[in-house]
C-alpha cells in the first residue's frame, strides 16, 4: 500500500496532513511527485515550485562555487532553501532561519526532518525586528517572506531592505522573492524596483514562471538588467 501512494504521488499527488495558522490560514502538507511539499491556499511555500525558483536564481549567480560561510534565510518555512544550500549544492555553511509561524515549525520539525541540518539555528521571530537588533554579517541572504500569496507591505519597504542590505558582506547576496500575479501587487513591486535605482544598487531582476520574481542584489559595482529566466 505504501508503494501504492508513492506511485499515485506522480500522477495527481495526495494530502497528507491539514494545518490551520494564525499567521498563514491554511497549510497542507502534500505528497508530490515522490516528496513532501508545503502549501498555502493558493501558493507552494517549500519544495514545490518555490524550491525550483531559488535552485535556478542561485545557479545563476554560481553559489555553488562561492565560499559562503554564513547564510540567513528570511522565511525559513520548512527548509527548502536550506536543502538547496547544504544537500544540493553541498555547501558547508551556517546557516541562521528566520520563521515567525510556530504552525509553520512545527510541520517543518514533523514531516521535513528539519533537525537534520548541519550548524543551522532556526529562531522563531519577526523578520523585521530579528534585522533591526542582528549584529552579524552574511555572505548569502534569502529573503522569502509570504503570506500566501503576498509579501506582506512591511517587507516592501526602502527602510526593511536598508536593514537588511547592512548585513550583507561586502561582495555577498541577496535573494529576494516575490510575487506580481495581478495590477495591485506588479505596482507595488514596480515602485519597489523604482527606489533600488535611487539607491544605486548592483541588481539583477529575474522572472520566473511569468509572475514570479528574485531580486538578486550583489554588494558589488553597480549593473542593472531584467533577465527572463524561465
Amino acid at each position: 500500500m505504501k508503494n501504492f501512494y508513492w506511485l499515485y504521488s506522480y500522477i495527481l499527488g495526495y494530502s497528507i496532513s491539514i494545518y490551520k495558522s494564525e499567521l498563514n490560514g491554511t497549510l497542507e502538507v502534500w505528497r508530490i511527485n515522490g516528496r513532501k511539499v508545503l502549501n498555502s491556499e493558493n501558493a507552494n511555500y517549500s519544495f514545490d515550485s518555490l524550491h525550483r525558483i531559488f535552485q535556478k536564481s542561485f545557479r545563476k549567480s554560481k553559489i555553488q562555487h562561492q565560499n559562503i560561510d554564513k547564510a540567513l534565510i528570511l522565511g525559513f518555512g520548512v527548509g527548502s532553501v536550506a536543502t538547496i544550500l547544504q544537500d544540493e549544492m553541498n555547501l558547508n555553511c551556517e546557516i541562521t532561519g528566520i520563521e515567525y509561524d510556530p504552525v509553520i515549525n512545527e510541520i517543518g520539525a514533523k514531516y521535513f526532518k528539519t533537525e537534520r541540518f548541519k550548524n543551522t539555528n532556526i529562531i522563531q521571530i519577526d523578520a523585521l525586528k530579528f534585522v533591526e537588533n542582528c549584529q552579524d554579517k552574511f555572505q548569502l541572504i534569502a529573503i522569502d517572506l509570504f503570506n500566501d500569496l503576498e509579501v506582506p507591505e512591511q517587507f516592501m519597504k526602502v527602510s526593511f531592505l536598508r536593514k537588511v542590505l547592512k548585513l550583507l558582506e561586502s561582495n555577498g547576496e541577496l535573494f529576494f522573492n516575490c510575487i506580481a500575479y495581478n495590477k495591485v501587487s506588479t505596482e507595488r513591486l514596480q515602485n519597489f524596483i523604482s527606489t533600488l535605482d535611487e539607491m544605486n544598487l548592483n541588481y539583477d531582476l529575474q522572472v520566473y514562471y511569468e509572475y514570479n520574481y528574485v531580486l538578486n542584489i550583489k554588494n558589488t559595482p553597480i549593473y542593472k538588467t531584467l533577465n527572463k529566466s524561465a
